[in-house]
């Protein structure tokens, strides 16, 4: 070597002159290649490079310069650091590990940072064992997510408060996820501001733990507080203080990590310990999609969904602890009655009508408001939602029943469905009270319907309904309109819809409310095909409702849904021809309330009386318009109101006369039914009989169908006396029944059936 300084194509050139000739094939390439892309190795500058030198005593003394140096950079780094992290932050130099100097300070700090949070994700459990996730985006924006055990992977659901301090997320609607859109108010905080709704303690007086600028005093608030010690949460050091609860904050962002409630009460006995802790924190930028709508679940707007909440009285997921939906408030107390002298007669208390609740002027008008082109819109609340692939379809019973206060408001009994009936031309919904005749929809806007699917999908195709509307918009009849909406077009076709058909693209349906009256009825009826009469004479009109449906029941107060009723509430009905399920029938007012188990093959005829329609072949050839006249048997009840229509003709025959009414009516219809009484009919058999507890009399007539005397011509008749009330049930066969079902059978059936009969008491 010269003394010249080595350079990389020196080093090369030599490799080159070495390299044999007769090296094996390619490696004289492989080495010239590997001499011109490897670099040699430098000598550090200045006394770094004697570290490399071989003599020991040298590398230790210039090991010793370097390690100097370096400890004096890094202690004018961390000044620099700390420096700009005062200029960022206030006084307190949060990243000390000792006590606070102001203690109150530090705790305040710990909402009036929050504005300031930098990305992050963090998991949180409470004692309850609840579990929840929150995110926090560059931009401002927060996502709560909630679990429904702490073993959960999936959140049940969230909300997202976003940059614009608008809230939108993910809730479970009909037990589906739904994304509810942003709605049209605004939050007025910082999003970030709402972890404390999470991570906050108990305060009282000296334990606040933000300042009110309403309040005078504020030098005061937060001067309980006091300091416990240096503990590590979730990976992080805190300063542990105390005051009513317990609270451990994060040193560098004053987050606070851990919050736990007193462990005595007021009384100095012991109480379980609450807490919620931060177990998991990561601090980096965030994915956007968790701050976007997702692809897939429906959708429905904030106004939707508050009121499919305020309907049945759920917890707001998008607002947790925080409800719009509005007050029914509650009834005055009433004072008890005088005593009176002498025991007075208790009539049995009515089901009370929707009462029209008087407007608070101060509340704000809600968005479903009456207006005048309600008249030709559809109902303003969104239909009943679905579960993906359609509910369950059911075939309609003899009388579905629904529950009752599952409406969402037990102010408004006038949208609580009792129970429906229904064949595949008509459907009756009966209501638990009847609504008020004639209300201005701008106080109560009251409607009733149907939704039918008929594709079967299990997605709704078409809505009827009809509702309430001002009585000066009304050119004759009842201030009601009829309807129905295409809920895949929206379209709605709107009229009158009250005795007369509504002949809607070539569909059609007829619906009415009774007149108002003492004894009418609380129920709604659709009528969905029929026959009427026209000059050419009788027509057929509408369709058959053989496809599967529900009903519906809604009112709105003040702009807002405040009760909604479905039956059934999820899942479907659909009534078939001629085949009728058995189930339950019921009875109410007029009539005395009774339930009564009914067989297959019987349909409800009217409210009080019942048709066997499955005689043999009859059942396949009964038509829409024919219904009415097609059956093989009856059951009718009828309450005896005014006995002397039946007792007059008995006057002179009862000796001695009796006391009681019912003895005197069993009395007269026995005499009635002798042979050569001039009324025609004989009584063949008698009984004494008890029915749910009651006293009655049995009485078979012979089967002579010119027969006149029996009170249903000719068949069986029960008398029961209920607590004073005269029930009379009777059966009538018809037909030449013993062609395809035995008359015998058919007499045991129906004696079943009355044995079966339960009273409300």
């Amino acid at each position: 070597m010269n003394g010249r300084p080595l350079t990389d194509a020196r080093i090369s050139e030599a490799l080159r002159a070495h390299v044999p000739q007769t090296a094996p094939a390619g490696l004289r390439e492989r080495i010239v290649d590997a001499a011109e892309t490897t670099t040699q190795q430098r000598a550090l500058p200045l006394f770094l490079g004697a570290l490399t030198e071989a003599d020991p005593v040298a590398r230790r003394r210039s090991m010793l310069i370097a390690a100097a140096l370096l400890l004096a950079v890094a202690v004018a780094s961390a000044a620099a650091v700390g420096a700009w992290r005062l200029l960022q932050r206030d006084p307190i130099d949060e990243l000390s590990l000792e006590p606070p100097a102001d203690v109150p300070a530090f705790v305040l700090s710990s909402y009036e940072w929050l504005p300031q949070l930098p990305p992050l994700a963090l998991t949180w459990h409470d004692s309850d064992s609840a579990k929840g996730r929150i995110y926090v985006d560059r931009s401002g924006a927060v996502r709560f997510d909630r679990f429904t055990s702490a073993e959960a992977a999936e959140p049940a659901s969230y909300r997202i408060l976003s940059p614009d301090h608008r809230i939108s997320g993910m809730a479970p609607v009909e037990s589906e996820p739904v994304w509810v859109e942003q709605g049209h108010e605004a939050i007025g905080e910082d999003p970030r501001v709402f972890l404390r709704t999470v991570l906050s303690a108990d305060e009282g007086p000296g334990c606040e733990m933000e300042r009110d600028s309403s309040e005078v005093g504020n030098d005061t608030v937060a001067a309980g507080w006091r300091y416990v010690g240096l503990e590590n949460v979730a990976g992080r050091p805190t300063h542990h203080v105390a005051c009513a609860g317990d609270l451990w904050i994060d040193i560098e962002t004053r987050l606070i990590l851990r919050t736990q409630g007193p462990a005595v009460d007021d009384a100095g006995q012991p109480i379980p310990v609450e807490f919620t802790e931060v177990t998991e924190i990561a601090f980096g930028e965030q994915p956007t999609a968790l701050f976007e709508p997702p692809e897939g679940p429906a959708r429905i707007s904030m106004e939707e969904y508050t009121a499919y909440i305020c309907v049945r009285d759920l917890p707001n997921e998008m607002a947790p602890g925080i409800s719009d939906c509005p007050s029914t408030g509650e009834a005055e107390a009433t004072p008890p009655p005088e005593p009176s002298p002498t025991p007075m007669p208790t009539a049995p208390p009515d089901p009370s009508d929707c009462a029209v609740p008087s407007s608070d002027p101060s509340e704000p008008i809600g968005p479903l408001a009456w207006t005048p082109e309600s008249l030709k819109g559809d109902w303003p609340a969104p239909v009943r939602l679905e579960p993906a692939g359609g509910g369950s379809v059911q075939p309609m019973p003899l009388t579905y029943l629904d529950p009752t206060g599952d409406n969402g408001s037990t102010a408004f009994p006038c949208v609580d469905i009792r129970w429906v009936t229904a064949d595949t031309s008509e459907v009756h919904v009966r209501l638990v009270s009847k609504p008020p005749p004639e209300v201005d929809p701008t106080e109560q806007w009251i409607a009733y319907g149907v939704v039918t699917d008929e594709d079967g999908d299990g997605v709704p195709d078409w809505r009827y309904g009809i509702d309430n509307m001002p009585a000066d918009a009304v050119e004759k009849g009842p201030p009601r309109r009829g309807w129905r909406t295409n809920l895949h077009t929206g379209q709605t076709e709107a009229g009158p819809g009250l005795r007369d058909p509504l002949f809607l693209n070539g569909g059609g349906f007829q619906s009415g409310l009774p007149t108002d009256s003492a004894d009418w009825e609380p129920d709604a009826t659709f009528r969905f095909g029929g026959a009427i009469e026209t000059t050419q004479g009788s027509q057929g009109w509408g369709f058959e409702l053989d496809m599967p449906f529900y009903t519906w029941a809604s009112v709105i107060v003040n702009g807002r849904v405040v009760a909604t009723d479905y039956a059934p509430d999820s899942g479907w009905l659909v009534a078939t021809r001629g085949v009728r399920l058995g189930g339950t029938f019921l009875l109410e007012d007029p009539f005395l309330n009774l339930s009564m188990t009914v067989p297959e093959g019987w349909t409800t005829r009217s409210a009080n009386e019942l048709s066997r329609v499955t005689c043999g072949d009859l059942g396949r050839h009964v038509g829409p318009d024919e219904s009415y006249r097609a059956d093989c048997a009856r059951v009718a009840f009828d309450v005896i109101g005014d006995p002397l229509e039946w007792v007059d003709p008995c006057e002179n025959t009862i000796e001695p006369p009796l006391e009681s009414r019912f003895d005197d009516f069993v009395t007269c219809v026995a005499s009635r039914g002798r042979e050569g009484n001039g009324y025609g009919g004989a009584i063949i058999a008698s009984e004494n009989v008890t029915v749910d507890g009651y006293r009655g009399k049995h009485f078979e007539y012979s089967p002579d169908t010119r027969s006149v005397g029996c009170p249903y011509d000719c068949g069986d008749v029960w008398i029961l006396d209920v607590d004073g009330v005269l029930l009379m049930i009777g059966s009538l066969p018809t037909g030449d029944l013993d062609g395809d079902v035995p008359k015998k059978a058919v007499k045991a059936e129906i004696r079943q059936m009355v044995e079966s009969i339960h009273f409300e008491h």
